[in-house]
């Protein structure tokens, strides 16, 4: 008997183990599924849905009961643009869970973003008002408010009544997420609608409200309301003076750099001039850098002294753009070019930032001074250097150094002496203009073709450019569109009918906006109407279920050649395609040994370029994950000059860009070392990113 109990429970406990092995095996099974649904779906999000099959997918998984796939399938739809498929958005503003309220509240924002007026906008606009009477989530009721704000208007008694419908709600709602939500939509209002109405007193009263929260908290939301209210003000120039002095002794870096550069805006707030005075000796780099260039905007008949003492500022922004600064005239005159006589000297060995921003101030200053010192910088070894020298040979009319820059080995600073010399020679220029359009470099290419508007030299420029136009649509690359549409837009200025056998090819052009610009310049010189041939570029990431299963939580290490190292949380859920586009790349060794070739203190860092400048990057282009994480600061994002043409280039936030939100893709969040990030200057090397899990 007791045998048989024994038997009994060895059995049962068999079967538990069974059932165990079946139930994991069901569970792994299913989440295998559920990865292969997303990895399909983000495959006809990645298409942009051009076949009725992959847009299908995208309408079935809308309505799927896994909640995932919903959201991601709402969020795609919105990330189409479309307007015929807002209908299919609606319904789920109602619907259970508060994640997929906000995604599809932010999708009808996107979709909304390119309409003019119409029923589409119309009922976009009604949906998303109607749903604040009924949305008791303050999450999302926060990203209703902010959707709200950044959508399209056009009449000024529309725009009258939805400000006082935000701010109304931000009076009902003391939540964070609340007065966050309004703080986003009313300062995208006042940006992008305050020239249609200004805001009214009630709705600025508010703003000065939501910048009055505890000036000692720094905790993240809150700070950012006080940032958003505050950049609301300034757009709207409605500081009052108390506004400006709690503003400017906030606990928040942010919201004291944002304080003086309110006091450049509205000048005449009697603690205005104090305010950018404080700014200067704050503890932030950030303040200090604003503040000087508040003062360079503001400073009394004119007085140098401040600037000629932040030319030792410990941060290389500040002291840089106090060098900038010294370019300006000074009383009196002599002030402040000692100092730039004695920074314009290169030293082997030192950094090369500050001569060469001195040496382009001299030239505006002292030329003659500027002169004899402009050799030396025309010969470095450093091509950063050669391209302050032709800058500063502009300035100068030193034509025969811009000639001979105009050649420099560097394409980067031949591109700066033809800039240089189309404005100190016009015309005159047109044959070293020519010769650049041989160039490998899309960006000095470009330069050549806009230098040549105009041009009497059409015999020799026509054939060049279509010369230039033949190599670089060879090289198949997604990512020459904006060279080869000024080449077009050369050649549609230069050209005659005798051309127009040069251009059919590009009627199947790879790129359908480079093969209707190429239709128009054929309709125009042959008088009958050409039609493109190429419908849709190809834009595929080829994203797989093994891609989401290795990359659930990444991170990536920048180490940079001159020391100091970040590290950035990649955000899979938001952007899984670019993410993964930046792993590959990162992982075979694309980024080790480019630069952040772009420094804008206060704004943002680029890099990533293999030509070291805005126009040259990956060949392929990369498609827009725009999403709801915001351009914070540390945020990472990537560089596009329009939809869908990321190259690979990467931007990171310095400070938060709430005028970003929307238009460009956060695939990353510095998590540590923004320290780093801060210190980073012009020419600035990426060693290498390293790629790890979390």
């Amino acid at each position: 008997m007791r045998s048989m109990r024994r038997g009994a429970r060895v059995r049962a406990g068999l079967v538990a183990v069974v059932l165990g092995l079946v139930t994991l095996t069901a569970s792994a099974r299913a989440q295998e599924a559920s990865a292969r649904s997303r990895a399909l779906l983000l495959q006809a999000e990645d298409s942009r849905a051009a076949t009725s099959r992959d847009l299908n997918r995208l309408l079935a998984d809308a309505r799927s009961r896994n909640a995932t796939l919903q959201r991601l399938a709402i969020r795609a739809i919105g990330r189409l643009e479309r307007p015929d498929l807002a209908r299919y958005v609606y319904p789920h503003l109602a619907a259970p869970l508060p994640e997929t309220r906000m995604e599809a509240a932010n999708a009808l924002g996107q979709i909304a973003q390119p309409l003019q007026p119409g029923a589409v906008l119309t009922r976009i606009k009604t949906e998303l008002l109607d749903r604040l009477d009924d949305e008791s989530d303050s999450q999302v009721l926060g990203t209703l408010c902010r959707t709200i704000g950044r959508l399209p208007y056009s009449d000024a008694s529309e725009v009258q009544r939805v400000e006082t419908r935000l701010v109304d709600v931000s009076r009902q709602s003391e939540t964070v997420d609340v007065a966050l939500g309004v703080a986003m939509g009313l300062e995208s209002m006042v940006r992008e609608a305050g020239r249609l109405s200004p805001p009214a007193p009630p709705t600025i009263a508010r703003l000065r409200d939501l910048t009055s929260g505890s000036r000692d908290s720094v905790a993240s939301d809150g700070a950012r309301v006080r940032r958003l209210a505050l950049l609301a003000l300034t757009e709207a120039k409605g500081l009052d003076d108390p506004t400006l002095q709690r503003t400017g002794v906030d606990a928040d870096e942010q919201v004291r750099r944002e304080a003086v550069a309110a006091a450049a805006v509205q000048p005449d707030l009697p603690h205005a001039a104090a305010v950018i005075e404080a700014g200067l000796r704050d503890p932030a780099p950030m303040v200090r850098y604003e503040a000087l260039r508040s003062f360079g905007k503001v400073r009394p008949a004119p007085d140098c002294a401040p600037i000629v003492k932040a030319v030792d500022d410990p941060d290389a922004h500040v002291s840089l753009l106090a060098l900038d600064l010294l370019g300006d005239p000074c009383s009196p005159p002599d002030q402040g070019l000692d100092v730039l006589k004695a920074r314009a000297v290169l030293d082997p060995g030192t950094d090369w930032h500050r001569p060469a921003h001195a040496l382009v101030a001299l030239a505006k200053r002292a030329p003659a001074a500027a002169a004899a010192v402009l050799p030396a910088f025309a010969a470095s070894d450093i091509w950063e250097v050669r391209m302050y020298a032709a800058r500063a040979a502009g300035v100068l009319h030193a034509q025969e150094t811009i000639h001979r820059l105009a050649l420099d080995p560097d394409d980067n600073v031949r591109n700066a002496a033809l800039e240089s010399l189309q404005a100190v020679s016009g015309h005159a220029g047109d044959p070293i203009y020519v010769l650049a359009l041989a160039q490998p470099d899309d960006q000095l290419v470009r330069t050549a073709a806009l230098a040549l508007a105009g041009t009497f030299r059409r015999d020799e420029a026509v054939p060049a450019l279509l010369a230039a136009l033949d190599r670089i649509a060879a090289q198949h690359r997604d990512t020459s569109r904006d060279v080869r549409m000024a080449l077009l837009d050369r050649l549609e200025e230069l050209g005659t009918k005798a051309n127009a056998s040069a251009l059919q090819a590009y009627l199947h052009d790879f790129d359908p906006v480079v093969a209707d610009r190429a239709a128009a310049v054929l309709s125009k010189w042959t008088g009958r109407r050409e039609r493109a041939r190429t419908t849709r570029l190809t834009i595929d990431e080829d994203i797989s279920a093994e891609d989401l299963d290795r990359l659930r939580a990444p991170r990536a290490r920048v180490t940079m050649a001159g020391g100091g190292s970040f590290e950035i949380a990649l955000l899979t859920t938001e952007a899984p395609a670019t993410v993964l586009r930046f792993v590959t790349m990162a992982e075979a060794g694309y980024y080790n040994g480019l630069t952040f070739h772009r420094v804008v203190p206060n704004f943002v860092i680029q890099g990533g370029s293999p030509g070291a400048n805005e126009y040259m990057g990956d060949a392929r282009f990369m498609r827009d994950e725009i999403g709801l994480w915001p351009h914070v600061r540390g945020a990472v994002g990537i560089s596009t000059r329009g939809r869908d043409t990321g190259d690979g280039q990467i931007f990171i936030d310095l400070v938060d860009n709430p005028r970003l939100n929307g238009n460009y893709t956060v695939f990353g969040q510095v998590l540590t070392g923004m320290d780093t990030v801060d210190r980073i200057l012009e020419g600035a090397v990426i060693e290498k990113i390293e790629i790890f899990e979390h």
